[in-house]
């Protein structure tokens, strides 16, 4: 069995190679990165790789299964150079939607409960506590009801927020006032004071947070991005902002990575950034997971996670 692994480093997919080698996977491994020529001899059967160029599969042409290191796997579905019959694997790993869970529950307490302030407050030695923050007065819309949407919904559901999701297609979600489709898109966001994207990428989905969006928000509303950078229509959120119709941001992904320093994002104290940390991958997990599944489609078996190319996810 040939593995053939891309980052854009090679100390990472290194790592990766070890990781799969010590759940006792047996393998010849080849390397391919932004850096250096691929390693290794012969055709690979399977690629662990995150963000591959369109090279990779143009020179390994006999590959069964993409396995993607990460939740989301639009970079590989835009390659020209992958054959239809490629099975592309995502992860199902809990852990991740957790700690994006996690994350949400963070942003969402320093927006409404007003943390930030308690920054200033100390520096000034100023003990004002805000006004106590009503879990009824903050209603929260979730764009993406997938498993890591399901999650980040049940968590803020349970909490007391009244919570709203939104999907391509209808669920019944406990606690969750589901909306679904274009019809049902513009009420759903009229009920959401913070929303939350969370969908796949897809051509449907690029762009969606845009200034008709925004304008369907409750007036001062604030959007929480960690889906994809290509999501969010850059231009159209400083006029948001400057406009009152959105009262602050947080993203956490954008549509160039590292964001450049000269970016205006940056010097904007409405906008919270963090460098695509939401939902950091636990290596150790993710590459027991793939080790798992190459092992059983070697041998015929069936796996879950595979992409559906039509869909995006």
């Amino acid at each position: 069995m040939n593995i053939i692994f891309y980052s854009p480093t090679r100390a990472r997919s290194q790592q990766w190679e070890h990781h799969l080698k010590a759940q006792g996977l047996q393998f010849n491994a080849q390397h391919w990165d932004a850096e250096t020529t691929p390693s290794g001899d012969g055709e690979a059967d399977y690629a662990v790789v995150w963000q591959p160029p369109e090279q990779l599969f143009q020179h390994h042409t006999r590959v069964k299964a993409v396995f993607n290191v990460g939740a989301g796997a639009d970079a590989i579905l835009k390659l020209r150079s992958l054959p239809d019959h490629v099975r592309i694997v995502r992860l199902d790993d809990e852990e991740i939607g957790n700690k994006m869970a996690e994350y949400v529950l963070y942003m969402v307490a320093n927006i409404t409960r007003s943390m930030d302030c308690y920054t200033m407050a100390k520096a000034n030695k100023d003990w004002a506590p805000a006004p106590y923050a009503h879990f009824s007065d903050w209603p929260i819309g979730l764009m993406g009801l997938g498993k890591i949407g399901q999650q980040i919904a049940g968590m803020l559901s349970s909490l007391g927020y009244p919570t709203s999701g939104w999907a391509r297609s209808p669920r019944d979600l406990n606690g969750v006032n589901c909306y679904h489709g274009a019809d049902q898109f513009v009420d759903f966001l009229g009920a959401s004071r913070i929303v939350i994207n969370v969908l796949p990428l897809t051509d449907e989905t690029t762009g969606i947070l845009n200034t008709q969006t925004f304008s369907h928000m409750p007036r001062g509303s604030y959007i929480i991005n960690i889906g994809r950078g290509e999501h969010l229509d850059e231009t159209a959120l400083l006029p948001a902002l400057d406009q009152g119709q959105l009262a602050g941001a947080v993203l956490d992904v954008f549509r160039q990575e590292p964001l450049p320093e000269s970016h205006p994002f940056w010097d904007d104290a409405r906008i919270h950034i963090t460098p695509h940390i939401s939902g950091a991958t636990n290596l150790a997990l993710a590459m027991k997971q793939i080790a798992a599944k190459i092992a059983a489609l070697h041998v015929g078996q069936t796996i879950s996670g595979i992409v559906n190319r039509r869909t995006g996810y």
